[in-house]
């Protein structure tokens, strides 16, 4: 009896979402829209896609030859302006240009599809400027062109398109790909929130591995070897050379299995920007679809099984192996509740100490015997803090933002702990200020968070790294709940959390 009911709904169900999917927008040929990274790859392709589809293609290419080779595949309806989205100058002057083109019937589209990737590397091979390279373009060039460009599609109540990636679900490889992509989902959800009384659609495009030029060895292995090379000797040897030739494989593996159907990402870029009802999220690709978002979703340590039990190893023999047998609750309680011995003889450095959570944890851990070094902003807060706990805590100044005084508190660190290395470090310090909608603030805004929250969190631990392992230790860093669901007014918070 129920059964064929069940069936019966299900069936209504399906045919009313592929009704909704399938409508499409009325008088295409009207409506321009603006796609960043159009030299080459899937911005290249969805030019020329929309083109022939009779829309009003504004193709931005970082190159003249770009532009050039793009313009010769098109109509004369396609028209091409160079933009570095990582140029505030650049993005101001096509901001412009776009305003002139467009005038009153406003911007329909902007697809930020304009992105770099080379560096896909462990993040301790690399350096705080490297992170900075890439959160430049990833984000803060989305953020810079989608603020510029927000009253037009505003004035056309049109849809704004954002290229992330698997990658911004799941984590798979260090450095600042990832990182940007999480802030590409962050930054889109807050904006669409934001948008919708305004009749302005955000939609993301999730895309898992194809083969764009992102996608291709040579630039990803020179990058892997350039920053293998300029490693410090004691990093190196840690990793050892059998590991890079492992990563190296790796890499080589997942580019050799990329999908090379492109179309289909540039298909779910066309429906964001034609349907009448366009989606919220697109994922091509089989393996987003039945591996990026289904392990994401999975507790952390078995996620972490998963990536971890077919990755590279260091040289060192290994001293903690993941198990599936920490899911059983009995023994995960039990686990959980065991203490370490010797909480004395143990450094833990905190950043953010001045006051709240850093400065309660500096005297709490104080008052447990530990070895407590509290990173303070101020003077002010550093004599206050000392006022409150014994003579074991030391107190350093640190601002995180700044290399010079990150390299400094490192130098100091490494001084006190010696051979015992550092135990813990709590990546505390962080701001949240300035914040409020996307709209009303600007690129250096969310570069001021960024700068904090991120990249001073980066450095800091990039810093420490060498120690912490000497004493096999512990990192803890400070997220927020934001980093799960961004709500409207925190957009540039909930990016760098």
């Amino acid at each position: 009896m129920w059964l064929p009911l069940l069936v019966v709904a299900l069936g209504l169900i399906i045919l009313y979402r592929w009704h909704r999917q399938s409508q499409i927008l009325q008088n295409l040929s009207d409506k321009y829209v603006l796609i960043t990274g159009c030299d080459t790859g899937f911005g290249n392709l969805l030019a020329r896609q929309l083109d022939q589809r009779g829309m009003i293609v504004l193709a931005a290419c970082l190159t003249e030859k770009g532009a050039e080779n793009l313009k010769k595949e098109a109509s004369s309806r396609l028209q091409t302006v160079i933009l570095d989205v990582s140029d505030s100058q650049s993005v101001s002057s096509a901001a412009k240009w776009v305003t002139s083109i467009v005038g009153n019937s406003g911007l329909w589209g902007l697809v930020n599809n304009a992105g770099i990737g080379y560096s896909m590397i462990p993040n301790e091979w690399q350096k705080k400027e490297d992170f900075a390279k890439v959160l430049d373009v990833n984000i803060l060039g989305m953020v810079d062109v989608t603020l510029n460009l927000l009253p037009l599609i505003r004035k056309a109540r049109g849809r704004v398109v954002n290229v992330s990636s698997g990658a911004g679900r799941l984590a798979t490889v260090g450095g600042g790909y990832c990182i940007s992509k999480y802030g590409v989902q962050a930054f889109s959800d807050t904006l669409r929130r934001e948008m919708l009384d305004f009749g302005v659609k955000v939609a993301i495009i999730e895309p898992g591995a194809f083969a764009s030029p992102l996608c291709s060895y040579d630039p990803h292995f020179k990058a892997a070897k350039s920053f293998w090379e300029r490693v410090p000797v004691e990093i190196k040897e840690s990793y050892g050379e059998n590991y890079f030739q492992q990563y190296v494989q790796c890499l080589k593996y997942l580019i050799e299995t990329s999908s090379p159907q492109m179309r289909k990402v540039t298909d779910c870029m066309e429906h964001a920007l034609t349907a009448v009802y366009p989606w919220t999220r697109y994922s091509p690709g089989w393996d987003c679809k039945f591996y990026y978002i289904p392990v994401s979703y999975l507790p952390t340590a078995l996620s972490d099984y998963l990536l971890c039990r077919t990755r590279a190893k260091p040289g060192q023999e290994e001293t903690t192996r993941h198990s599936s047998r920490q899911y059983c609750v009995p023994g995960r309680w039990h686990r959980q509740s065991k203490i370490l011995q010797n909480l004395s003889d143990k450094w833990v450095l905190i950043t953010g100490s001045d006051s709240g959570f850093g400065n309660l944890l500096a005297k709490q851990l104080d008052q447990h015997g530990m070895l407590v070094l509290a990173a303070c902003l101020t003077e002010k807060g550093s004599e206050e803090l000392k006022k409150e706990a014994s003579s074991r805590l030391q107190t350093v100044i640190l601002d995180v933002a700044d290399c010079q005084s990150v390299s400094s508190a490192a130098k100091w660190v490494t001084n006190i702990v010696g051979d015992a290395g550092l135990w813990g470090l709590v990546n505390n310090a962080g701001c949240a200020f300035p914040n409020g909608p996307n709209e009303w603030q600007c690129k250096e805004d969310f570069a001021k968070i960024l700068n904090v929250n991120v990249l001073g969190m980066v450095d800091v631990t990039l810093n420490m790294l060498p120690l912490i392992r000497r004493a096999k230790g512990r990192i803890v860093n400070v997220a927020s709940c934001t980093g799960r669901l961004v709500v409207i007014g925190e957009g540039s918070f909930g990016i760098s959390e």
